[in-house]
């Protein structure tokens, strides 16, 4: 991982329970999607299985393949989802995804039409 946040200065007591550091891991990234709970059971969505993020690039838009690493085996009733993890390898390079920005997930390959109209795919997961 990376340092992304030192949260003490140098020579302040701190407790043992007290947050000092900010680590993150930015390859691979995790998307966790709050996917409707019937298209989860209709697909049978398991871990391993593709899906596509659709993601800011920069001034650009990218389809970017991704894979299913976690499906939660609970369901929120309250707004009918289920929560999927999936993993966006994101190596450096012109094309790395910002962690944090906004992405849209789908569990159906993209048609050539849709991907074409929001830009061409970056790359394979």
């Amino acid at each position: 991982g990376q340092v992304d946040q030192v949260m003490v200065d140098v020579g302040q007591i701190v407790r043992e329970t007290e947050k000092i550091l900010r680590i993150v891991q930015v390859d691979p990234v995790w998307i966790d999607v709050a996917a409707p709970t019937d298209v989860t059971v209709a697909q049978a969505l398991k871990p391993g299985d593709p899906a596509w993020a659709l993601v800011e690039l920069g001034p650009r838009l990218a389809v970017i393949e991704v894979k299913v690493v976690e499906v939660s085996p609970v369901a929120d009733a309250a707004s009918r989802t289920r929560r999927i993890r999936v993993e966006l390898r994101n190596p450096d390079g012109p094309d790395r995804v910002v962690p944090g920005e906004p992405a849209w997930v789908r569990f159906t390959p993209p048609t050539d039409d849709w991907s074409k109209r929001v830009g061409r795919p970056a790359r394979g997961g």
